[in-house]
């Protein structure tokens, strides 16, 4: 039996078997009836006052009853007592909101005592006749359950429909504001006709009136998906209570969870989190900032369970997960996602989480800094002169791993320090940025960090600093360093030093290697020369690239055809390849 079904005979006072057992599985259709039964039983018992000092004393109440918030270390609840709390929410809120909505606060002395609530088995009661309006009138009967059609029910449903198209409207708001024909409109809410459902739901759209969430919560139930909408469009707490009643209805998740991100609500994200609703992008996207708290709430719990709000907070990017992400970011299971998660929320603090656990290689925290726009965190971590020198170390090898040319001015700052010139020349040297040159250059006159200045000028590969590696060379002790950071810029004004490099073991391939990038015809006859020597595959092979010819590797080859290339003495070096 379909929930559609079901409704269409509980109105006509069906109380078979067939209908209790699809009461008793289907908590959307019980949550309904304790909605709809409440409004008519509630209505005659309430006393008399003005509409708008009810509705203060309406939303006074319900503010002061938020909807369930997890807090603590206590798992989401789930299962039977879950549901009741919602049921019992939306019973509460029908109950006071019944006057306002239908109108019918009686003006005698005495108040009449409330029917007995209609339950599985009862017969159905007769609806008690309503009192008369506050402004003297008589509202409309409510209507009964298959009513027969007349003149005047054909009259309203016709205006109704007018109204809700557009024709009529404004008379019809008036209307209804004054207690005519209200009763109707909201009988209209439950008619099993769906064109006269969808414009009683049409009106609720223009009156925008948070108290009807009762009414609109009996047409989405009776198939009015639009209800859901406008429900979601009210944004009070207690579209936040009806909608998490309704959530279990067959085919009505997906739109309820859409309608509750809608609220905006922070208690919408409570009803997220209680129907289980944490792979809803959508829906914790547009909800935002406002699902904080309960996603706050289930990170708190740790481990697996708080795995299913690690995405929520991603794509709310709710600032007040970041402390409880952080946390996440020192277990196993939990680490790479939390790290993604605090990487799409972004911001100061969430950097300063990532950067505080970052270590060079960990990648997965090294991928979620470099999504990020900003990296001041890190770069305050490496210039804080009052953190311990392992931490700041960490930092220059964290700015070197994400890449980038923001971080290069903070580097330079840090050459400034002793203990991070190593680590800072490093780092400038993977970053590949020629501004750094100049300050690497003058580290080579410090005897203990030259060797990590002269790397890194090799690496980034500007020609500007073979005068000052050359000079630097000419001390014996920094040769080494110095000539292979020069055979690594690989520029023409440094054939010569590498052509003297040739004759020495330990930086002869590097030479070599340099020599053949270049292409200068100066090299062609001193790499003849080291076809005799240990690295004659190498010289071969830059002879080939450099000459274009194809001879094979034996010196006295190439010696008979350089004889011939110069025989007559006139081609020079230069002009020759």
């Amino acid at each position: 039996m379909t929930c559609e079904e079901f409704l269409a005979l509980w109105d006509r006072g069906d109380r078979s078997p067939e209908v209790a057992a699809h009461v008793a599985s289907c908590p959307g259709c019980r949550a309904l009836l304790a909605i709809d039964g409440r409004v008519r039983d509630w209505q005659p018992a309430l006393p008399a006052s003005s509409e708008a000092e009810f509705l203060a004393k309406l939303r006074s109440k319900i503010e002061s009853r938020p909807a369930p918030r997890l807090r603590g270390p206590r798992p989401v609840a789930s299962g039977p007592a879950h549901w009741l709390r919602f049921a019992a929410a939306a019973v509460l809120l029908a109950a006071m909101g019944a006057a306002f909505l239908l109108g019918r606060a009686s003006r005698a002395p005495e108040t009449k005592e409330a029917a007995p609530v209609a339950g599985l088995g009862d017969a159905p009661k007769k609806d008690v006749e309503p009192p008369p309006d506050p402004d003297g009138s008589s509202p409309d009967p409510e209507v009964p359950p298959d009513p027969v059609p007349d003149k005047p029910k054909s009259d309203f449903r016709d205006r109704l429909m007018a109204a809700a198209s557009g024709a009529g409207r404004e008379a019809f708001l008036a209307q209804v504001k004054r207690g005519v024909d209200r009763a109707r409109w909201f009988a209209a809410f439950r008619s099993p006709d769906a064109k006269e459902r969808g414009a009683a739901v049409t009106i609720a759209s223009i009156v925008k009136d948070a108290a009807m969430a009762p009414q609109l919560a009996v047409a989405a139930a009776k198939g009015d998906e639009n209800a859901i909408t406008v429900l979601g469009e009210l944004g009070g707490i207690e579209s936040v209570v009806v909608l998490a009643s309704l959530a279990g209805m067959p085919g009505k998740r997906e739109a309820v969870v859409e309608a509750l991100a809608a609220t905006g609500r922070p208690e919408a994200g409570d009803a997220l989190a209680a129907i289980g609703a944490w792979k809803s992008e959508a829906a914790w996207r547009r909800l935002g900032q406002a699902g904080g708290p309960a996603i706050v709430a289930r990170l708190r719990l740790g481990g697996d369970a708080a795995l299913a709000a690690v995405d929520a907070a991603s794509w709310s990017r709710s600032a007040r997960a970041v402390p409880e992400l952080a946390k996440l970011l020192g277990k196993a299971g939990t680490r790479e996602p939390a790290a993604k998660a605090l990487a799409a929320i972004g911001g100061k603090q969430a950097f300063a989480a990532l950067a505080e656990a970052a270590d060079e290689d960990d990648e997965v925290i090294l991928a979620a800094l470099k999504t990020m726009s900003g990296r001041d965190a890190v770069e305050d971590r490496l210039l804080d002169v009052r953190l311990k020198s392992p931490d700041r170390v960490r930092a220059a090898r964290v700015l070197m791993k994400m890449g980038g040319q923001e971080s290069v001015p903070a580097l330079i700052r840090a050459l400034e320090s002793p203990d991070l010139r190593d680590v800072a020349s490093e780092a400038l040297g993977a970053l590949r940025d020629e501004s750094a040159v100049p300050a690497l250059v003058g580290l080579l006159s410090e005897r203990r960090h030259r060797p990590s200045a002269a790397a890194a000028l090799g690496r980034i590969g500007s020609p500007t600093a073979v005068a000052a590696l050359t000079a630097a060379s000419r001390e014996r002790s920094f040769y080494e360093e110095a000539t292979r950071a020069i055979a690594a810029i690989a520029a023409p004004e440094s054939v010569p030093h590498l052509i003297a490099a040739l004759g020495e073991r330990s930086v002869a391939p590097a030479a070599i290697a340099a020599l053949e990038k270049i292409r200068d015809a100066r090299a062609v006859l001193p790499l003849i020369g080291a076809l005799g020597t240990e690295n004659a595959a190498a010289a071969h092979r830059a002879l080939m690239v450099i000459t274009g010819e194809k001879l094979p590797g034996r010196q006295g080859d190439w010696v008979k055809w350089w004889k011939a290339k110069h025989k007559d003495g006139k081609n020079s070096l230069v002009t020759c390849y």
